[in-house]
């Protein structure tokens, strides 16, 4: 059965992941730090000496025979106190102000939107149907936001294939490298269908015109070409220019 947008009925179950990503920024105030400084007083005798006075006597000491003597002595000092001032912080949360919920990850910050390109179906250069072909950039229509952007595309006859997501998109420019063209950049994963699976530059340069994109996937290790070709988009193709909205 066809669900509202076109699709048929799927019975996999979304698992959220929640992942944190960190955004940092520094700030900065000016404060005055107080110390309460105690001095208290450090004396250490040195090594006692003992020295004879005079020739040695038979009997006691004259006067009172006491346990041991005491006696006060001082000595101006100037104590020098060397203290470093800082300060540690605590951040705790303050509120937030809620946005508009939209679906799919963050898009990256140097993506903009300027055409709504939809297809679910497409042919090899001869001719050959795709086993699966997925589409999706900047759309729904009318909404030219980069949420949700995706290029999946697998070749035929254990072919190469490809799933390229919003985060893994780089790039978009309209009326490039010609009038007319729209090409789209993006660094992923390209599995040549042997099971290997290398990270790869690609290029995308759509043609709305007649409808098909130009596809170029270069090995991020060693520059060599892994995909040079061009497939033609035949399902539920849309080519919309649209604006980005700022908000």
């Amino acid at each position: 059965m066809k669900e509202p947008c076109g699709c048929e009925e799927s019975d996999v179950t979304v698992q959220q992941e929640q992942q944190q990503e960190e955004c940092s920024r520094t700030f900065h105030e000016e404060v005055c730090v107080q110390a309460n400084v105690v001095i208290s007083p450090v004396v250490v005798p040195g090594t006692t000496k003992t020295f004879c006075l005079g020739d040695p006597r038979i009997g006691p000491c004259e006067g009172t025979v006491q346990p041991n003597c005491t006696f006060s002595v001082n000595q101006r000092i100037c104590v020098q106190v060397p203290i470093t001032f800082s300060a540690t912080a605590v951040a705790t949360p303050g509120g937030i102000v809620c946005g508009t919920p939209l679906v799919g990850p963050c898009s990256p910050t140097t993506f903009t939107c300027c055409e709504f390109i939809m297809a679910t179906q497409g042919r090899t250069a001869d001719g050959v149907r795709l086993p699966s072909l997925s589409i999706q950039l900047c759309g729904p229509a009318n909404q030219c936001s980069p949420q949700g952007n995706h290029i999946n595309v697998e070749f035929p006859a254990s072919g190469p294939n490809f799933e390229i997501n919003l985060t893994e998109m780089q790039t978009m420019q309209c009326n490039s490298p010609q009038p007319g063209l729209i090409t789209v950049t993006a660094q992923a994963n390209f599995n040549n269908g042997s099971g290997n699976t290398e990270l790869a530059n690609f290029t995308f340069i759509f043609n709305s015109t007649n409808n098909t994109v130009h596809i170029t996937a270069t090995s991020v290790a060693n520059g060599t070409t892994l995909l040079n070709t061009t497939i033609t988009l035949t399902g539920n193709v849309r080519f919309v220019p649209c604006t980005p909205t700022v908000g």
